[in-house]
């Protein structure tokens, strides 16, 4: 049961709440609750700079499926010369992008979900 609803001012729901009444106004007015008025970000806000020697980073893991994005990277450097930069190295190591069981999980079901979603092939190729 909302705050509101049990006859409270807005000002005093608001800091209950640990908010502004401002804040509390604009959630009020819209109807939704905080964590319904937060939209998932699905979109892309530049375009992958490994798209195209993803291959090339496929094949090293299969060889060495104990490579860390950091060693991926600088043998990437040393094939493209001056492609990539410092700055993309973190793009390499997000953990969606390198959905390795290589990488060191704290659970067996966190290991579990990453097998599932690899990208690489375990196994023989």
């Amino acid at each position: 049961m909302s705050l509101l609803s049990q006859g409270m001012l807005q000002v005093t729901a608001a800091a209950k709440a640990g908010m502004s009444e401002r804040t509390a106004r604009k959630y009020v007015h819209s109807g939704r609750a905080p964590s319904q008025a937060k939209v998932a970000h699905t979109w892309r806000t530049r375009p992958d700079p490994f798209v195209e020697v993803w291959p090339e980073v496929e094949a090293l893991l299969r060889q060495d499926p104990g490579l860390q994005a950091k060693t991926i990277w600088m043998e990437l450097n040393e094939r493209h010369a001056g492609r990539f930069s410092a700055g993309q190295l973190r793009t390499l190591q997000r953990p969606s992008r390198m959905q390795c069981p290589a990488i060191p999980v704290r659970s067996a079901a966190v290991c579990a979900r990453r097998i599932a979603r690899c990208r690489v092939p375990l196994g023989p190729p």
